[in-house]
């Protein structure tokens, strides 16, 4: 198979590193700044970032099956969480991350959660 240019021989083993996409500044404004609001919709709905740029699950006829089930427990999660705790930063430097199958925070996060009262 050639892909972009290159030949890939039979057999090989691919993976598409969406760390290398998170940090290109073709895809992302200022992307090492931490900016979650990149990730929020405009008021029509759409938004703003290639929807190839990320993709966990893969896309098409072979996307994972489980996929909704999948994202409504972590929102579902997340609200239940930030119901009951703040999270706070507990350093303003980032966390290193290491490479395996997918990209992971070598240490613990620097964050702490605080109970609300």
């Amino acid at each position: 198979m050639v892909l972009g240019g290159y030949h890939i021989p039979a057999w090989t083993y691919l993976e598409l590193n969406p760390y290398v996409w998170l940090q290109s500044k073709e895809h992302f404004v200022e992307p090492e700044k931490f900016m979650p609001e990149r990730w929020l919709r405009d008021t029509a709905g759409t938004s703003t970032i290639n929807p190839y740029v990320l993709n966990p699950f893969s896309m098409g006829i072979r996307m994972c099956a489980g996929r909704r089930f999948a994202e409504q427990d972590i929102y579902i999660g997340l609200c239940r969480l930030l119901l009951k705790f703040r999270v706070e930063a507990t350093s303003n430097d980032p966390p290193e991350q290491e490479w395996a199958v997918l990209l992971k925070p070598k240490t613990p996060l620097p964050v702490k959660f605080v109970k609300r009262e």
